[in-house]
C-alpha cells in the first residue's frame, strides 16, 4: 500500500501533466476545425461591438445535431427529438444540419439570461402543420447564424389547418419567434412562406447579414416591434408588404432602421413600410410594387375641370387592424421618413415614398417611377442633399411645407411638379387605376383558414393595410390652383440652395400659401394648357437670392411678387425643344435653355442681375454648351432671331 506522502506526490505530478496535455474532447476538437463564420460577439453592457470573431475564436458547440427525419442523431445535451420535432430546451448553441421533409425546430428555453444561438448549416426543412422554426419563448433572444457557405432552405404548407380556440398561438410564418430573434452569418437561407409570412418575430427583428430569399404570400419579412438591418442581400417577393413593423400601440415600438444591405424587392403592398420611424442611412434597393407605374394620360386636356369621375377611396395606412376595402402599394412607407444615404431605384403604383408625417432627404441617390406621388409627406417635407430624380409621376413633390437646401432634385410629373398644401388639400391621380371610383381590393389571395390577430393568432388576411385619412382631389381634376384657393399660410415652399429642375403638365411649383426663395437655381418647364401656370401661389412669391427661370403657359402664369431681385418678365410664342437665349449686353449668354415643351411666357429672376440692366432675347440659334436637364451649361451661343429686348425690373 501506498503512503499518503507517495500519492500525494503522484497527484502532484499529475496536476503538472494535465495542463500541458489540455483536457478538450473531440466535440471541442471538431468545432475548433469548423469553417469560419463571423459571428458577433457581446461587451459587458449587452450591445454588439463592431468587430466580430470567428468560429475558430468561439466556445464549441454544446450540441450537434444532423436531421434526418426518424434517423436524426444528437450529440449533446438540451435538445430532444420526437415525432420529428427538435424541441431546443435550455440555452446554449447549436451545430443543425441536415433534413426533415415534414418536422420542425420548437424553441422552448425559458432562461432569461442567456441566448440560443442556432447554426443552420445547410438544413433542408418542411413542415406541414406549423412554422419550421417555432420560437415560442427564448429567455434573452435566438439567433440564427448562417454559417459561411452553407445554403438552407425553410418551407411551410399552404393548406395549414389552423387549431380551434380563440386563445390558441398560431405561427403564421415560416420562421416564427414570440421573443427578440437576430438573423446574422454570410450563408444562403431561402424561405418559401405558402402560407402567409415569411420572419415574423413579434417582439425585435435584427438580421446583420446573410442572403436571405424570400417568397411570401403575404409580409416577407415582418418584426412587430422593430427591424433593425445592418447588412446582408434581400431577395422578396411577397403578396403583402415586403418589409413591415406593425406595433403602433407604444410610442417608442414600430420602427425600421436600416444601415446596409442590397434589397430587391417586388411586393404587391408596400415595400418597406414602418408604423413608426423610418430611417435608412445605407444600402441598395431596387423596389417594385404591385407590378410599377404604368404610363400616365398626359393628355392635358383630359384633365381640365370637371373631367375627374371620381374621387379615390380612403388610402392605406399603418394601422394593424384589417380592412378589406384598400390597399397601399407604397415603395417606402412611414409616420415619418429620414433619409441619410443609400441607392434607390423605385417603380411603384402608389406613392414611390410616403410619409405620414414628416420626410427627410439628407443624402444618397434616388431614382424614381410613380404612378402617384413621387414623394409625399402630410407634414414637413425637406431636401438637404443628395440627388432626387423624379423620372415619372402624378405629383413630384407634395407637402404642406416644402423646403429644398441642398442637392440635385429633377422632376417630372403629368401634374403639379412642387405641391405646398395641407393634407386636405392634396390630390390624388385620377388616371390610375382607382381613378374610376371603384374601391380595389387586396391583390392576393386571401387564406380561408388563418384567423385574425383579433382573435389571439396573426392570419393570411392581415396583409390588407388599412384606410388612412382620405384626401379628396382638388379642383376637379386641374391639380390645384394655388391662386384659385383661400390662403393657407401653413403652406409655404422654401428654396434656399440645391440645383432643381421641374418638367411638370400640371403647373410647376404650386403653393395655396407663399413661396419663398433665397438661394440655389430653379428652371420650370411648366404646362403647355393655359389652365395652369409655371408659378401658381396664393399668397407671394419672393426671390431674394438664387436664379429661377420658369417657362409654361400664359393663361394663368404669375411672375414674382414685390420685393424680388431683379427679374424680367417675356411674353412669346416658342416651339418645344427651341433654343431660348437671354444675352446680357456684352451678348453673353445669361441663360440658355431649350424647353420640352412648347411655351409663351418667361420669367426669370436672378441676383445675377442689376436693376435695370438690358438682356436681348433670341430664339433659334445654338448653343455649345452641355444640356442638363434642358438648360445649357458653359460654351457659347451662335444668335438666332431676336425675339425683344427687356429691362430687368
Amino acid at each position: 500500500m501506498k503512503s499518503a506522502k507517495s500519492l500525494l506526490s503522484v497527484l502532484l505530478s499529475l496536476s503538472l501533466i494535465l495542463p500541458a496535455v489540455g483536457c478538450a474532447n473531440p466535440k471541442e476538437t471538431t468545432a475548433a476545425l469548423e469553417t469560419a463564420v463571423p459571428i458577433e460577439s457581446e461587451n459587458e453592457s449587452g450591445t454588439a461591438p463592431s468587430t466580430t470573431k470567428t468560429q475558430t475564436q468561439q466556445e464549441a458547440f454544446d450540441t450537434y445535431v444532423i436531421l434526418n427525419d426518424a434517423d436524426t442523431t444528437i450529440d449533446g445535451d438540451g435538445v430532444t427529438f420526437e415525432n420529428n420535432v427538435l424541441t431546443v430546451t435550455r440555452p446554449g448553441s447549436y451545430s443543425i444540419k441536415g433534413t426533415l421533409s415534414d418536422g420542425h425546430i420548437l424553441i422552448n428555453s425559458p432562461d432569461s439570461d442567456k441566448k440560443v444561438k442556432l447554426y443552420l448549416d445547410s438544413v433542408n426543412i418542411h413542415s406541414n402543420d406549423t412554422a419550421p422554426i417555432y420560437i415560442e419563448e427564448s429567455g434573452k433572444e435566438t439567433i440564427l447564424v448562417l454559417p459561411d457557405g452553407s445554403n438552407s432552405t425553410l418551407s411551410d404548407n399552404g393548406d395549414r389547418t389552423v387549431p380551434e380556440g380563440e386563445d390558441v398561438e398560431y405561427a403564421t410564418a415560416v420562421i416564427y419567434s414570440k421573443d427578440d430573434l437576430q438573423i446574422e452569418g454570410s450563408g444562403a437561407l431561402t424561405i418559401e412562406a405558402n402560407f402567409n409570412k415569411g420572419i415574423y418575430s413579434k417582439d425585435d427583428l435584427q438580421i446583420r447579414g446573410g442572403v436571405l430569399t424570400v417568397n411570401s404570400k403575404d409580409d416577407a419579412i415582418r418584426g412587430k416591434d422593430s427591424v433593425e438591418i445592418t447588412g446582408g442581400s434581400f431577395n422578396l417577393t411577397s403578396g403583402g408588404d415586403a418589409i413591415r413593423t406593425s406595433n403602433e400601440t407604444e410610442s417608442d415600438k414600430g420602427n425600421i432602421l436600416i444601415s446596409d444591405g442590397t434589397f430587391n424587392i417586388t411586393s404587391e403592398l408596400d415595400g418597406i413600410q414602418a408604423v413608426s420611424d423610418l430611417t435608412i442611412s445605407g444600402g441598395e434597393f431596387t423596389v417594385t410594387t404591385a407590378g410599377g407605374s404604368g404610363e400616365i394620360n398626359n393628355n392635358e386636356q383630359d384633365r381640365g375641370f370637371g373631367s375627374f369621375k371620381g374621387i379615390r377611396p380612403p388610402d392605406s395606412s399603418t394601422e394593424e387592424a384589417q380592412s378589406e376595402d384598400t390597399v397601399s402599394s407604397k415603395a417606402i412607407k412611414g409616420k415619418s421618413i429620414n433619409i441619410k444615404g443609400g441607392t434607390f431605384d423605385i417603380n411603384s403604383l402608389d406613392d414611390a415614398l410616403h410619409s405620414n408625417s414628416s420626410l427627410k432627404i439628407a443624402a444618397g441617390t434616388l431614382n424614381i417611377k410613380s404612378e402617384d406621388d413621387g414623394i409625399h409627406a402630410e407634414t414637413a417635407l425637406e431636401i438637404a442633399g443628395g440627388a432626387v430624380r423624379i423620372l415619372q409621376s402624378y405629383e413630384g413633390l407634395e407637402g404642406e411645407t416644402i423646403k429644398i437646401s441642398d442637392g440635385m432634385v429633377s422632376v417630372v410629373a403629368s401634374d403639379d411638379g412642387m405641391n405646398a398644401a395641407s393634407a386636405s388639400e392634396q390630390s390624388e391621380n385620377p388616371a390610375a387605376p382607382w381613378g374610376s371610383g371603384e374601391k380595389p381590393t387586396a391583390p392576393q389571395e386571401e387564406s380561408p383558414s388563418a384567423p385574425s390577430e383579433e382573435s389571439g393568432a396573426q392570419g393570411a388576411s392581415d396583409s390588407v393595410s388599412q384606410p388612412e385619412k382620405s384626401r379628396p382631389y382638388k379642383n376637379g381634376g386641374m391639380g390645384g390652383k394655388g391662386g384659385m384657393d383661400s390662403y393657407n399660410s401653413a403652406a409655404v415652399i422654401e428654396i434656399s440652395g440645391g440645383k432643381i429642375t421641374v418638367n411638370a403638365n400640371g403647373d410647376g411649383i404650386d403653393s395655396n400659401g407663399d413661396i419663398k426663395m433665397s438661394g440655389g437655381t430653379v428652371t420650370v418647364f411648366g404646362p403647355e394648357s393655359s389652365g395652369n401656370g409655371a408659378l401658381d401661389y396664393a399668397g407671394s412669391c419672393v426671390v431674394t437670392g438664387g436664379t429661377l427661370l420658369a417657362a409654361g403657359s400664359s393663361g394663368m402664369s404669375q411672375g414674382v411678387s414685390s420685393g424680388s431681385v431683379p427679374c424680367v418678365n417675356i411674353s412669346c410664342d416658342v416651339a418645344a425643344d427651341t433654343v431660348l437665349a437671354l444675352l446680357n449686353e456684352k451678348d453673353e449668354p445669361v441663360v440658355c435653355f431649350a424647353s420640352p415643351k412648347k411655351f409663351t411666357s418667361i420669367v426669370f429672376a436672378s441676383d445675377a442681375l442689376s436693376k435695370g440692366e438690358k438682356l436681348s432675347a433670341y430664339t433659334g440659334g445654338s448653343s455649345s454648351g452641355t444640356n442638363e436637364n434642358g438648360i445649357y451649361v458653359g460654351g457659347s451661343y451662335t444668335k438666332g432671331t431676336l425675339l425683344g429686348q427687356y429691362n430687368a425690373g
